[in-house]
């Protein structure tokens, strides 16, 4: 008689773990039809499995105020990129980064879009203001002037080459704005240059004085100084807008050489594989003479492992190699080999992996012990004739180069001992057991495989 409370416990257990975490469907489609007899928004998650920050994102979507707010006022989609409903979405709505969230509404028309994980609280914040902007009013903030920080050379690289990329500092995102204040420019000018906006009236700063003039964003006859103006303040609205309000502004200029659509590209550059990115590498020592090559260097840099490590779609070998090229002209291809290695290993692509590495060792690196080690794992697996023995090989390289990691010889101790040269194994075994030993590293495995080979000899 007490199975049936406890069965009732045990559900309602259940039913309160499954409200803490966003409840996602996988078809864009069956969520437009769904929001539509609802009378709801959209949300989208996009992610792959190669995709780390998208990983990331799972410990937000638990979060108990994001997951309740967006179960009750969205139908949630998660759409893996890599499916061929991912690349329909990827080809609708131009995803190029991975994570991108989006909010749309009922029909699929996008909202709102960031291409970056988001902490919940801050995706909770834009939620709220989107689904409900008669509760959450939004009051525009009053941005400061931009300050140009003065450039300061970074010492020389000690460790690697993505050691130098700097860390995107991310703030806390706020909505679009219905309607955008702008002030007539000023005729009052600068001994620097007559066609700077005074400092009463920066880019991209809503003020609070009286609106003058209200404007309708999807025009096609806006001025080029209010085109210029918007994209700023969009971008530091931070909701995704500012790409398309960038490129309306530059579609409006013939002259993108001049020092400030210079600039103004340099601000706005997002992606590798736009034709202002383009720009900057056609044009870099213009660039750099102008903003100094440690900026430069930095804005494309942060791209191209933007690129590399969340684009969509994965970028291929040769793109790898351009990519690299940009950072390092002298050293590109041993860096493209190593990115692309690493991720094929990473997605469990051994086969492709084992060609690539095979083709990195003969003609770019072939002492590199942790390579060797990996390919000596992949053909132990391989049941084709001849991949034995290129193991026993491989791992020998790697022993030779590195005589010191304990995995090595533990690995070359299982593949004698399957050769059938047990002294050997035994040999091995134990120096891969002093080795961790003295590095303070768990030996229950090796010594279980010394005893296992002891037994047989």
């Amino acid at each position: 008689m007490f199975h049936k409370p406890i069965t009732i416990f045990l559900l309602l257990v259940a039913t309160m773990c499954s409200g803490q975490s966003v409840r996602f469907i996988s078809n864009l489609q069956s969520a437009i039809n769904m929001a539509q007899s609802q009378n709801k928004l959209i949300f989208v998650d996009t992610y792959a499995q190669w995709c780390i920050p998208c990983k990331k994102m799972e410990k937000e979507f638990r979060d108990p105020a994001l997951a309740s707010y967006f179960n009750n006022k969205f139908v949630n989609v998660r759409i893996d990129m890599d499916s061929e409903h991912g690349k329909e979405l990827h080809r609708n709505y131009d995803v190029i980064f991975l994570p991108t969230l989006m909010i749309l509404d009922k029909n699929g028309g996008l909202k709102f879009s960031v291409d970056r994980a988001m902490t919940a609280k801050s995706l909770l914040d834009i939620a709220q203001k989107i689904a409900e902007p008669e509760i959450y009013a939004y009051h525009p903030p009053s941005f400061p002037p931009p300050v140009k920080k003065p450039i300061v050379n970074d010492p020389p690289p000690t460790q690697t080459l993505e050691s130098k990329i700097p860390r995107k500092i991310v703030e806390k995102p706020d909505l679009p704005v219905d309607e955008v204040v702008v002030n007539p420019p000023s005729t009052q000018s600068s001994n620097s240059d007559t066609n700077r906006v005074p400092t009463d009236n920066i880019e991209g700063t809503v003020t609070t004085q009286k609106i003058i003039h209200v404007f309708d964003p999807n025009s096609d006859d806006l001025p080029p100084e209010i085109l210029r103006q918007e994209a700023y303040l969009r971008l530091q609205l931070m909701d995704g807008s500012h790409k398309a309000a960038s490129k309306k502004y530059l579609n409006t200029q013939s002259d993108w050489t001049s020092e400030d659509n210079m600039s103004f590209i340099l601000d706005f550059l997002h992606s590798t594989e736009s034709r202002e990115f383009q720009h900057v590498i056609n044009n870099r020592e213009r660039y750099e003479e102008l903003f100094g090559k440690d900026r430069v260097y930095k804005n494309i840099s942060y791209l191209v492992y933007d690129r590399l490590n969340r684009g969509f779609p994965r970028p291929t070998f040769e793109e790898t190699k351009d990519l690299f090229s940009y950072l390092d002209p002298i050293r590109f291809e041993q860096y493209a080999y190593e990115h692309y290695m690493e991720s094929l290993y990473t997605r469990g692509k051994s086969k492709e992996y084992g060609v690539k590495a095979e083709e990195y060792i003969s003609s770019v690196h072939s002492k590199n012990d942790q390579v060797y080690y990996r390919l000596a794992l992949i053909y132990a697996e391989d049941k084709r004739p001849g991949k034995f023995l290129r193991s026993m090989y491989c791992i020998k390289k790697a022993v030779e180069i590195n005589p010191h990691n304990y995995q090595y010889f533990d690995t070359q101790a299982y593949l004698y001992y399957r050769d059938g040269n047990k002294r050997q194994a035994l040999k091995s075994a134990k120096t891969a057991k002093s080795l961790a030993t003295k590095n303070g590293q768990d030996i229950k495995d090796i010594e279980m495989l010394i005893r296992m080979i002891q037994e047989d000899l």
